[in-house]
């Protein structure tokens, strides 16, 4: 699965542009019990999202739309959206689209080890047999001041948020 990191307008904003699918999100939260639209959006995607509602959701519209056939729908996109928001300088998700990922980086954070692990998320949840590959555009290695504090792989993510 290739990435490619493109800078854009807003200062620590980033498209992370996907060779492969992505799962469809909802524009707007539903009502726990209904489904019927109940005001906030879904994005930004952050730590106080309510993840498993979302997850909910995002099975009830991917059944049978998304190119990759999940046994347990709802957990797989709850451990996904967990992980990709607690990767180490993803503040938020800003939007998501089938093949477009819109992350705010924090400024300490290496843009190309946080473009990794983003990849590294998306390949371990829905393309597990696929390497990551990672291309960062000039004009967003240059916007971003990289830092040296993401971790390297993405295994030192997920031991530490087990």
């Amino acid at each position: 699965m290739q990435i490619r990191v493109v800078s854009t307008d807003s200062a620590h904003l980033y498209q992370f542009h996907l060779s492969r699918d992505l799962p469809v999100m909802p524009n707007r939260m539903t009502h726990p019990k209904h489904d019927l639209p109940i005001g906030f959006p879904v994005f930004p995607l952050n730590r106080r999202t309510p993840i498993r509602r979302l997850a909910r959701h995002m099975a009830r519209l991917n059944r049978g739309r998304f190119c990759v056939e999940l046994a347990n729908p709802v957990g797989v996109f709850s451990k996904f959206l967990f992980e990709l928001i607690h990767i180490p300088g993803v503040t938020c998700v800003d939007a998501m689209d089938r093949y477009t990922i819109q992350v705010r980086v924090a400024c300490f954070f290496g843009l190309t080890g946080t473009a990794r692990l983003v990849g590294e998320c998306v390949a371990r949840h829905f393309y597990p047999d696929e390497p990551v590959e990672i291309e960062v555009t000039e004009a967003a290695r240059t916007r971003h001041r990289e830092g040296d504090l993401v971790p390297s792989s993405a295994d030192m993510v997920v031991s530490q948020l087990a």
